[in-house]
């Protein structure tokens, strides 16, 4: 079973003029969650720093893409940091913005951009800690550096004032559970396939 979304981000109120247009497509499938940003701008607005990020440990501050996910009706949750580089990174709250220590580590990411003229697209498939009958709550944001470093911010929603990707506000889309009925040999592509064992001899 697959539960499809897209929504549009927008641009926070003081975003310069140069904000693009920007969508993201998803899937939850089972134990992963399957992601496409898609940013409509020409390609020279903004800097994509493909080779390196110049700060790896704060990858906001030069422009990338997030997800933040939270159980439905908890506190907790968890941020991920995709940028142009490959580079990720990703953060475990107990409530808002406080750091989670005893949180498990978080699976990798795939990680796909990819540019044209007019857009960059980055596709993702991102492994789920949370248990598929266990509903979601998302907060999905987009941070873009222009050419003279002003930065655009981009997301579900925005509470007054600065920025601020953590607000609950931000945890606008909502993923039901659901439970998968049917099983594919592309689901478990490492199983040997099941063969009925000969009846007891008497």
């Amino acid at each position: 079973m697959t539960f499809t979304f897209t929504v549009a981000l927008l641009p926070h109120p003081d975003t310069p003029e140069t904000a693009p247009r920007v969508t993201v497509h998803g899937a939850r499938k089972t134990g992963r969650l399957q992601l496409c940003y898609h940013i409509q701008c020409a390609r020279d607005t903004f800097v994509w720093y493909e080779a390196a990020a110049p700060e790896p440990e704060r990858l906001w501050a030069h422009g990338c893409c997030e997800i933040f996910i939270r159980a439905a009706g908890e506190r907790a949750y968890r941020e991920y940091n995709f940028a142009p580089s490959g580079d990720w990174a990703s953060y475990a709250f107990a409530d808002t913005r406080v750091p989670d220590a005893n949180a498990l580590a978080a699976p990798p990411p795939a990680l796909d951009w990819q540019y044209t003229d007019k857009a960059v697209t980055l596709d993702v498939l991102l492994p789920l800690r949370e248990a598929d009958h266990t509903p979601l709550a998302l907060a999905l944001s987009v941070v873009l550096e222009c050419s003279d470093a002003r930065l655009v911010h981009c997301a579900l929603a925005h509470p007054p004032g600065a920025p601020d990707f953590h607000h609950d506000l931000n945890f606008a889309l909502a993923l039901p559970a659901f439970f998968s009925q049917s099983f594919s040999a592309t689901d478990f592509p490492h199983a040997h396939p099941f063969r009925p064992r000969p009846p007891a001899r008497g």
